[in-house]
């Protein structure tokens, strides 16, 4: 997978410049930049995973470097610190995550995302201490699960995580699904992350329709 990691420089600093009663200020700063992120991105087919806020994680596999440049230069009008970007590429996605190298992507070869795209059934018929009490279950779980295939996870909120792994990974996130009740998984595969996001999405749809039926693979 390729990514290129947007690294806020100085935001430590940045926040406490902003006084004592700042956490909320913070807080509507840093959904307000993953909003214009994730709508700028979404156009090139890309997606960001945030991590830690003053890191940005952007799957670049099938979009080209100078239109995730172009991007992150109007983002970057929206930022109160200077960005410095990373670029990682490795077959386990979050080893991608944590290599930094002076490389052109464009010269990369791209590999299919896969996402699998975990959720719980029945989660509304539960009070709100009993589901949460399984979404925590299941974080725990599925984050295990990633970090031993080596893939990146993201929380999507409700009962819905996530896992953007290599397309090789594929057997493991079925063999998780029937090993766990009432979990079931959509699994999408694309050439760019948001086409793997969609498909992994129209396979929980599907699966939706047909309660006996734990996962589905889209791409």
């Amino acid at each position: 997978m390729k990514t290129v990691k947007l690294i806020m420089e100085g935001y430590k600093q940045w926040t406490e410049s902003l006084g004592v009663d700042r956490e909320w200020k913070i807080q509507a700063f840093q959904h307000y930049f993953s909003y214009l992120l994730y709508n700028k991105l979404a156009e090139i087919g890309s997606y960001v995973i945030p991590f830690r806020y003053d890191i940005h994680v952007i799957l670049a596999d099938g979009v080209r470097e100078k239109d995730l440049v172009k991007v992150i230069e109007e983002i970057d009008t929206h930022s109160p610190t200077s960005i410095k970007l990373c670029k990682g590429y490795h077959q386990k996605p979050i080893l991608s995550v944590f290599s930094c190298e002076e490389i052109n992507l464009d010269k990369v070869p791209d590999e299919r995302i896969l996402v699998a795209h975990y959720d719980i059934d029945g989660i509304t018929k539960l009070n709100i201490q009993q589901s949460m009490e399984k979404i925590d279950f299941l974080m725990d779980y599925i984050k295990a699960v990633g970090k031993r295939l080596g893939c990146i996870d993201q929380y999507f909120g409700g009962d819905n995580l996530g896992l953007f792994c290599s397309e090789d990974t594929v057997e493991a996130h079925i063999k998780v699904v029937k090993e766990l009740n009432d979990v079931k998984v959509g699994i999408g595969i694309g050439s760019k992350a948001r086409d793997a996001l969609r498909n992994a999405t129209e396979a929980l749809d599907e699966i939706r329709k047909f309660r006996e039926e734990k996962w589905k693979i889209i791409g």
